[in-house]
């Protein structure tokens, strides 16, 4: 199968190489903790009967965090619609700008984070498998979804439009994104088609894997078990002494490597898991502030609204009334789509 693909893009693209051991199916136990247990997106995309979901964020200014570190069982196309920033795709990052899409495997970790401060709009086309591969013995499945799931052939993470076949990728799933807020009578086999275009255009530009190439990161393996306990513990005190005993390392070394793979310190990693905790909570219970502050891992209000407004610029009570995180609108994004064909 991997003969019927161009070779030729390795030099120009940076491509993402991983091995099994880098979680594309199955997923295997690990020795800390099971891998559905480690920092899983709750967010359903789409349901059974049409397994794919598009979603769209607008940025603000001044919010360091693109997009917080998570994974999924399901494929993603990113694309950005404003602003830069850099994402990170287990060990790889990759600056992305304004009319640029990245493509995330299924059961990677990824996260963005801002540039200087920029706000960074975007939306995401992220769909199941079986979205495409129908069921599990078909020749769709066998010959075109397993080999990028068991990482036999990679897509480029970065897709920018001066490569002309990434360029019709990027079209496409401006076009998807608009089909799907159209919501008119058939727009499920529209979706389905043009993503289908986006699937074959980038397996025509896959590239084989080499053994090397897909060594398992043992960094990332670790990294995982310490999020793991974050997740677990967010909502009590954590010591950094903690944190360093998940992976049996010193206090020092620990703070070297946390930083080394996610770019911040550990403590700065919590503080902004628990702000996004407490943002769930702002916005789906009727907690008082002080106890949500106390359920998120909070010793002091006057802690959490400091650290609150230092990654979300406003306040607590600010974030809950107004819900600022209007989504752009469709027009916006399509005339975006419209003046780069």
């Amino acid at each position: 199968m991997a003969s019927q693909f161009s070779k030729t893009r390795a030099a120009q693209d940076p491509f993402m190489h991983f091995s099994p051991g880098h979680f594309p199916f199955p997923i295997e136990a690990s020795e800390f903790a099971p891998r559905e247990a480690f920092y899983k997106e709750k967010i359903r995309h789409g349901d059974d009967t049409f397994p794919i979901g598009v979603h769209r964020t607008l940025g603000t200014d001044n919010c360091d965090i693109a997009l917080y570190l998570h994974w999924h069982e399901e494929f993603e196309f990113l694309v950005v619609t404003e602003g830069r920033a850099i994402f990170q795709v287990e060990g790889i990052k990759v600056e992305v700008c304004q009319g640029e899409g990245i493509f995330i495997n299924s059961n990677l970790l990824h996260m963005g984070h801002s540039i200087n401060g920029e706000k960074c709009s975007h939306f995401a086309v992220v769909f199941h498998p079986i979205f495409l591969s129908g069921y599990s013995n078909s020749c769709i499945n066998q010959n075109y979804i397993n080999p990028i799931l068991n990482c036999s052939l990679s897509f480029p993470i970065h897709f920018r439009p001066d490569v002309s076949w990434q360029n019709e990728v990027l079209m496409l799933l401006y076009e998807t994104f608009a089909v799907h807020s159209d919501n008119l009578q058939g727009y499920e086999m529209l979706i389905k088609s043009k993503m289908y275009l986006v699937w074959y255009l980038c397996l025509k530009n896959a590239v084989v894997n080499s053994a090397t190439a897909a060594e398992s990161n043992y960094k990332l393996e670790r990294l995982k078990s310490v999020l793991h306990y974050i997740s677990e513990h967010y909502s009590q005190k954590i010591s950094l002494s903690e944190l360093a005993r998940t992976v049996h390392m010193s206090n020092e070394h620990f703070c070297r490597f946390f930083k080394e793979v996610t770019r911040y310190s550990p403590f700065t990693y919590l503080n902004m898991y628990r702000v996004q905790k407490s943002c769930d909570l702002l916005l789906q219970t009727d907690m008082g502030i002080t106890e949500i502050a106390t359920t998120a891992g909070f010793e002091t209000i006057s802690y959490y609204n400091k650290v609150f407004k230092s990654i979300m610029t406003c306040t607590p009570g600010r974030f809950r009334k107004s819900n600022s995180y209007t989504l752009p609108t469709l027009e916006n994004v399509s005339s975006q789509s419209r003046r780069s064909q």
